[in-house]
């Protein structure tokens, strides 16, 4: 089944001015929120924001959110005038990452382009329109060009096939998943992540680029929705 995980992080902003600007943005779009700094078990409906480490402040967005974190990161990017990385798994389809900065998008990546293209006439066009560049994420991080175009690597299909073979072997490499009914919510990702088709490499360039994939910190806020909230979220542009 595979996991539907979206996780970001923005550079030199504090927790509580991020949990502002968040509830800040749903306000905006009519969806109600509660706060709370009581750390509850992860529900399908909750965003949680972690403390700050290395200047970076993570935030893990409610299951099946896809559609709609890199809108509210381009918008939260914006407003905090901070640079963002929106990082998303969607089923066992590689992973994705879009860079933000001040609300414009500067660089996008696709690990697995054949997943979003419409038809396999379109994945040549699409794999282009994802390849990212190294360059450009480089310069904002302050990473070496190579290291980036070395995790900026995209899969076919056959490589993607041995992730799913995989994913069946979740529960013996240590990740605890709460499926659905419950949230999707890994602990931890698995320690080999070789295969480049493995869609929790994103924490490889995370790594690289000096975010620490937050789930293990203490969690600063828990940020209620209401029901409904995805009917009102603007969705992910194009």
């Amino acid at each position: 089944m595979g996991h539907f995980l979206t996780v970001s992080a923005f550079r030199g902003v504090a927790a509580r001015d991020l949990v502002d600007g968040i509830t800040a943005y749903l306000r905006e779009h009519g969806v109600t929120t509660s706060v709370s700094d009581v750390v509850r078990p992860p529900s399908a409906a909750t965003i949680d924001v972690f403390e700050p480490l290395d200047g970076w402040t993570g935030v893990l967005w409610p299951e099946y959110f896809n559609l709609y974190d890199v809108a509210i990161c381009r918008a939260l990017s914006e407003r905090l005038d901070t640079v963002a990385s929106a990082v998303g798994i969607a089923g066992n389809d590689g992973w994705s990452h879009h860079l933000l900065r001040a609300g414009t998008v500067l660089d996008r990546f696709a690990s697995y382009p054949r997943a979003l293209a419409q038809h396999p006439g379109e994945v040549e066009s699409v794999a282009r329109a994802w390849a990212g560049d190294p360059a450009t994420v480089a310069a904002v991080f302050g990473a070496p060009v190579a290291d980036v175009a070395a995790l900026y690597r995209q899969t076919g299909p056959e490589e993607v096939d041995d992730v799913d073979a995989e994913v069946e072997e979740i529960p013996a490499r240590g990740i605890r998943i709460w499926w659905p009914g419950r949230r999707q919510h890994a602990l931890h990702p698995p320690e080999d992540l070789e295969d480049p088709a493995d869609p929790w490499g994103f924490t490889r360039f995370w790594e690289l680029v000096g975010i620490t994939y937050p789930v293990r910190l203490p969690v600063v806020a828990n940020l209620d929705l209401v029901r409904g909230w995805d009917r009102l979220l603007p969705r992910n542009p194009d």
